[in-house]
């Protein structure tokens, strides 16, 4: 169910690339900032991590990780820049 979500959150993008936190805002209608909350605490980057374990079955890759950027609320954080369409042979592998 998860992975339904994800992958339609995913085509809601109109970009090929997209911030792990563009992509949370996304799925959830909303991004929170975690200012000041730890990375093992922090929910955004436990998203992160659950993107990164699933990317071939989400069709996604990995581009560049630890990117300083400004969230929705104008916040410095870091995550990854996913490329969202990989291909399709990567979730062949998954399908069935």
């Amino acid at each position: 169910m998860l992975g339904m979500r994800l992958i339609g959150s995913k085509k809601k993008l109109t970009n090929q690339q997209a911030y792990t936190s563009q992509i949370i805002e996304e799925y959830m209608g909303f991004f929170y900032s975690n200012v000041g909350v730890p990375m093992y605490r922090s929910w955004n980057a436990q998203f992160g991590k659950i993107l990164k374990k699933h990317a071939s079955m989400l069709g996604i890759k990995e581009l560049k990780k630890a990117q300083r950027i400004k969230d929705a609320r104008g916040h410095s954080t870091q995550c990854s820049l996913w490329s969202l369409d990989a291909k399709s042979q990567n979730r062949s592998t998954h399908d069935g």
